[in-house]
């Protein structure tokens, strides 16, 4: 069985490699009229973001810094996300605050 030193089930590594594809590829969508969006969806937004941001950096975290090109490329790609989410979520609070400011 695939046990951890605690004796915890974990998942095969197939199984965490397809996780880790769909929490990239489930990026929150962009507002595309951002004028109507309430403060509430906007909360909504930052929490959820911010719920990916603490899932790929923990992610991150366990990475190996060095490793075959397979884990390399991965780590890009979380790192890139990051950047992305980051970048997000000032916008966001930024629409939040100039709605505040209205």
């Amino acid at each position: 069985a695939l046990e951890d030193e605690c004796g915890t089930p974990k998942a095969s590594e197939s199984v965490t490699k397809k996780l880790s594809e769909k929490k990239l590829n489930d990026k929150v969508p962009i507002e595309k009229n951002p004028v109507e969006s309430s403060a509430s969806d906007l909360d909504k937004q930052i929490r959820e973001l911010s719920r990916e941001k603490e899932i790929l950096q923990a992610e991150y975290s366990k990475a190996p810094s060095t490793g075959n090109a397979l884990l390399r490329k991965r780590r890009e790609e979380v790192e890139t996300r990051l950047d992305s989410i980051d970048s997000e979520m000032n916008r966001i609070k930024l629409r939040i605050r100039s709605k505040k400011i209205s």
